[in-house]
């Protein structure tokens, strides 16, 4: 999720300030000050962020990390509290965790808290099926090779209808003014659109500025936060009618959740949304230095809009980064998804069942059984199963599947 300390601060500005919090902490270094805050060192942190798509269920899984959620607190983007049970594959979550650690064929780690939220609600106005698009409440969205489409909205894209409310999860593009769906689920009836992003073409006379390509008047929002300015990352709460310009009306603000500012380890997926150089930049509103980073797929391809996996430390707000890694549309399609629970239900002619609410397809023909066969395959059975989207996304395409015992 693309969030700030401050909604009204800017990118330009973040970074500003994690510069000089970076030169602070130089200093302190340099006279044998800030004791223990290291990673290694014995400051009261130890603790992790992570932040990305879910990817599996089990645990809650998150780049390939499983965190334990059953003790965590779980939370919308208005710090309501949740059930870990309203979690979905592709939902894009921050979570606080303890230590992660590594295992022969996991990571794990205990979750504390986990946040989740959309970034919009609105009418869907086009489809684009040839180049995989639509626009919904005005913004370009992008559908990949890791869209996730809620099984409600059957065939996936094809299934989709102009005038239909959609809620979006993904991750912000500010290169191609879109952005990049995650998954996609029909919201039902609503009383009002919602809609976060970066600010930008602000105008504090007209009371107006754009969302990526959706022009928005906050003449009637009360709360408008002061410093509201180009850059600046905002939550809205929309009517559900234009004014006579075409400019989608915010009722109100949505307050914006807070970062850590200190982590002993901080792992992060997402679209660059501000770039300096290869050592400076912001990951979903992120700020970023990777001066002593190392980069395993190269540092050339790191521009606005590339998406990255960053690995570090949260200091004073900055993601001291020990890890860059690009991923390429490809490798973002190919990894698995991975869930483990009991079977709800099994529908042998059609080769499907559901397990964790999410529909398992088993008729591949190169499909791995591990400890069972297909005629195992059962309600109440245990098992883990990893594979991929199907072809109109709603479903898992099961690559394997390990019964438990």
């Amino acid at each position: 999720m693309i969030r700030s300390n401050a909604c009204t601060l800017t990118l330009r500005q973040r970074l500003r300030a994690a510069f000089t919090a970076l030169l602070a902490m130089a200093v302190l270094a340099a006279c044998g000050g800030g004791g223990g805050v290291g990673i290694g060192g014995t400051g009261s942190a130890p603790d992790t962020f992570s932040s990305g798509p879910i990817s599996g269920f089990g645990s809650v899984v998150v780049r390939g990390v499983h965190f334990d959620e059953s003790a965590a607190r779980v939370e919308d983007a208005d710090g309501g509290l949740r059930a870990a049970s309203e979690l979905r594959l592709g939902m894009v979550i921050d979570v606080d965790s303890s230590a992660i650690v590594p295992g022969a064929t996991i990571n794990t780690a205990t979750a504390s808290l986990i946040r989740f939220g959309s970034l919009l609600v609105g009418p869907l106005s086009a489809i684009d099926s040839v180049n995989g698009r639509l626009t919904v409440l005005g913004q370009a969205i992008d559908i990949g090779g890791d869209t996730v489409f809620d099984d409600r909205i059957a065939t996936g894209m094809a299934g989709l209808r102009v005038g239909q409310v959609l809620e979006i999860h993904g991750l912000i593009d500010t290169q191609r003014l879109s952005i990049h769906a995650t998954r996609i689920e029909p919201a039902g009836a609503v009383s009002e659109y919602r809609l976060r992003g970066v600010v930008r073409l602000f105008d504090g006379v007209a009371k107006s500025f754009s969302i990526g390509s959706t022009p928005v008047s906050y003449a009637l929002a009360a709360n408008a936060p002061a410093g509201l300015a180009n850059g600046g990352i905002v939550r809205l709460r929309l009517l559900t009618s234009v004014d006579g310009s075409g400019r989608w009306q915010a009722n109100s603000f949505g307050a914006q959740a807070a970062l850590p500012t200190e982590r002993n380890s901080a792992e992060v997926e997402g679209l660059i949304d501000s770039f300096t150089a290869a050592t400076s930049f912001s990951v979903n509103g992120i700020a970023v230095t990777a001066a002593a980073a190392a980069f395993p797929n190269g540092s050339a391809g790191l521009a606005r809009g590339a998406r990255v996996e960053v690995k570090g430390a949260l200091r004073a707000g900055v993601l001291m980064a020990t890890e860059v890694k690009i991923k390429s549309e490809a490798e973002v399609r190919d990894t698995p998804f991975e869930l483990q629970g009991s079977i709800t239900s099994v529908n042998a002619a059609q080769k499907t069942f559901v397990l964790r609410g999410n529909t398992v397809d088993y008729g591949g023909l190169s499909i791995r059984f591990d400890d069972g066969t297909a005629a195992d395959l059962a309600p109440n059975r245990r098992v883990e199963v990893r594979g991929v989207l199907s072809p109109d996304r709603t479903k898992l395409m099961a690559q394997r599947i390990k019964f438990d015992s």
